[in-house]
């Protein structure tokens, strides 16, 4: 019986995220209530508070949800014994591109996080959390940038922090070029677009006289 309240448990929670999602993504995390979420899900507020203490908790395991498996792709970048970090990072982007064009959910998320107000006091803890883990992205990538440089994949020349904030910035608007898709055919013309950036911007960088 205990297993399958737990299971249960995970349900409920897994249905609150995934209708907070949708909501969001419609009305923006301000304009919509724990109320808003609780009715559509088909749960009580209490339900959501078993789990979440309100909406902005609510938002941040939705984006740490996302962002676990990609972290662990770039971890792989970075692992020293690792011969072809930039083949990794190519992996991990072009999965993150793929699914940003086929996965509903991730288009959202990222859609709402594009339009975030950072002014507003409601989402302040959603801005400092964000901004954490894109600082945290932004650090790895930079060693994952060294550890190219390491193996000769890039240019000695290379600014490691620079050049990650580069690939990151570059990585971004691809993000936000998809997103604007007006049909899957168009949202596939425009990953293979990105697919082909990323793979210019790294054979720039690896070439001797790249400096930055």
């Amino acid at each position: 019986m205990a297993r399958r309240t737990k299971e249960d448990a995970q349900k409920t929670r897994q249905v609150i995220l995934d209708t907070a999602l949708e909501l969001f993504g419609e009305h923006g995390i301000t304009k919509t209530s724990l109320t808003d979420i609780a009715t559509a899900a088909g749960v009580t507020r209490g339900a959501i508070y078993w789990h979440f203490k309100n909406k902005n908790e609510l938002f941040i395991n939705l984006w740490d949800e996302f962002c676990e498996p990609l972290s662990n792709l770039l971890d792989a970048s970075i692992n020293a014994d690792e011969p072809n970090p930039i083949n990794k990072l190519r992996s991990l982007f072009t999965t993150l591109f793929e699914d940003m064009a086929t996965n509903q959910a991730q288009r959202q998320l990222f859609f709402i996080l594009f339009s975030l107000d950072n002014a507003s006091q409601d989402i302040t803890e959603i801005c400092r959390h964000t901004q954490l883990k894109y600082e945290e992205f932004l650090t790895d990538l930079e060693n994952s940038v060294k550890n190219a440089v390491a193996q000769g994949q890039l240019a000695k020349s290379l600014d490691a922090k620079i050049t990650a904030n580069l690939i990151a910035t570059t990585v971004n608007g691809c993000n936000l070029r998809i997103i604007q898709a007006q049909s899957a055919a168009d949202a596939q013309k425009k990953v293979q677009t990105c697919k082909d950036i990323i793979h210019s911007l790294f054979n720039m960088l690896s070439q001797p006289s790249a400096i930055l």
